[in-house]
Formats: structure tokens, sequence, C-alpha cells
């Protein structure tokens, strides 16, 4: 299995704590991580090199990503010059390599994902779609920016399996950074944009639910949330809702949809290895701080 991870020195504690949970999970699997690197120092490379070795089968190759290859980018928003990493780091992955999943370092693996990385590469790209944007009732501004219409799906990038032949064979790199820099002012997330703009109408759309579920809290108007169901409120649609006229019961469902995913994403601001405490004191998202916790506890120990 071949994973595609990225961070700087800001990022390195909770990129050990995903790398761990990929090994934990998958102690007796064959597997390479791409960690597109910034920053790092022999500290770092030698807490990479120990915990490398306290794993059977699995290798930890790093990539440093110099200044020069961010000529022209810079950063947006909360995010870093590390978000284009991801799109730098496709021209360094082996070319032995045929496919590679990419994941965002603010996520945990809570089971075994080796169906997923097998998956049939029906398209260039297999992707979720963006949940946490479409609660929050964004979708349609972020389709916009990237002209699709009301009609189109788009993705959230933090978890993505290119088919690294098509990747080559279509200098996929070379296109994003091309459309990153003609269009970054005008685009919201933009490596996100850019992402979702090159790979319209080419990508196929895996469960969120399993495979990119946003640590959020998810409310709706039926108990039973079944994967696949789209049943779940928007928070505008949970603002109208709760006026205690209209007699409707909302259901907090939070707690059994993360329950069932494999891997969960802390994409929002509120992050586990910061806000503790929130974490902490709220009940549907106990269990998977617990979790997310087990395997930065691990990654510390592992370090010493």
């Amino acid at each position: 299995m071949d994973i595609m991870i990225a961070a700087d020195l800001n990022y390195f504690s909770p990129a050990l704590t995903l790398i761990v949970s990929l090994f934990h999970n998958h102690m007796e699997r064959d597997m390479n991580i791409y960690f597109l690197c910034s920053e790092f120092g022999e500290k770092e490379f030698a807490v990479l090199d120990k915990i490398e070795k306290r794993y059977k089968n699995k290798k930890i190759i790093c990539f440093n990503i110099s200044e020069e290859q961010t000529e022209g980018l810079r950063s947006f928003g909360r995010f870093s010059v590390g978000a284009f990493y991801r799109i730098l780091g496709l021209e360094m992955i082996p070319m032995e390599v045929e496919r590679i999943l990419y994941l965002d370092v603010d996520m945990v693996v809570t089971r075994d994902i080796t169906g997923l990385f097998e998956m049939d590469m029906t398209e260039p790209v297999l992707v979720c779609d963006d949940i946490n944007n479409i609660l929050q009732g964004n979708m349609e501004y972020h389709k916009a920016i990237v002209h699709l219409t009301p009609e189109d799906k788009y993705f959230n990038s933090g978890m993505i399996l290119f088919d690294m032949e098509y990747v080559r064979q279509k200098h996929v790199r070379e296109r994003l950074l091309d459309d990153i820099k003609d269009n970054f002012d005008r685009y919201k997330l933009v490596d996100q944009d850019a992402l979702n703009r090159y790979y319209h109408g080419i990508s196929r759309f895996i469960p969120w639910e399993k495979y990119n579920c946003p640590c959020v809290p998810y409310l709706s108007l039926d108990t039973r949330h079944v994967i696949g169901e789209r049943n779940l409120l928007t928070y505008a649609e949970l603002q109208r809702m709760q006026d205690p006229e209209n007699g409707l019961q909302i259901f907090d469902v939070t707690e059994g949809i993360l329950a069932e995913a494999s891997i969960i994403h802390f994409c929002s601001e509120m992050k586990p290895w910061k806000d503790r405490e929130f974490y902490q004191c709220n009940q549907n998202m106990q269990q998977v701080y617990k979790i997310y916790n087990r395997y930065e506890r691990l990654a510390a120990r592992l370090m010493k």
C-alpha cells in the first residue's frame, strides 16, 4: 500500500499520529509512506526512522519540498503553503507506484483500509463528497467558484486515491499549478478548487461516511442514519426547525456516524491535539477523541 502525506514542521506531531494509526491498523501489510515535508531537521528524521523500525514491512520515504518548488505559491486563509505539497509531490512519487492514496495529516485511521486502496480505478481519482461544506450550506458557493453547476459534485481533497499513470500521462501536476497561479485570487480553497476543476466529470465518488468523515456534529429528523442516505440537516435547516412550534424532534446521530468511519477527518479549526477540552467535553465526540489520543500517545511512546 502506497500512501502520500504532507506537512511542515507545525504539523509534525499530528502527522506522526496519522502514521502510527496507519501502521497499527495494517500490521501485516506492506506499506510505504511518502512524506512530503519541509523544515525538518535531524531530530524529526530520527523520530521517523525510529517509528519505521518499530513496525514490520513499513517504510517512510521523505521528500523535502524546497523554496524553489513553491515559488509563486503563497498561503491563503488559515492554510499555509504546505497545502500545495500534495500537488507538488505528484512528480516525486517513484515510477513503479501505480496508485497512491493521499491523506491529510489532520486525519486518523481507525481500521484496515486495504479495501479502499484496492478499489477498481474506474476513474482517474477516487474521492468523497465535501459533506462539511454541504452541512454548512457553502456548497453552491464553492461550486460556482470553479464553474460547476448546482447538479455537479464537489469533493473534499483530504482523501484522494490517484491513478498515477494518468497523473504522469496528462501532466496533472503542471496543469494544476498553472491553474492555481492563474486563479489564485479567485479560488477560495485554492488547491481543493483546482483539483475539483481539473477532475470534474472524471472522479469516482465513494462514501464519505467511511473514508473521509469530518468530526463535526450530525443532526437528523431520523434516529436511524443509514450510510449512503442523505437525511442529515444542514445547519441552516437546523435553525429553522428548532422552533418549538413546529413540534419536530431533532436527533443527534454524530456518535453513530463517527463509529462507522474508517478515516476520520478533523477538518474544522478545532484540532484534537490543540483543543482537547472541546473533544473531551463533547459527549458525541469523546469516543473519537479517545481513539485519536490512543494513537497520539502510542506515537509519543515510540519517540522516546
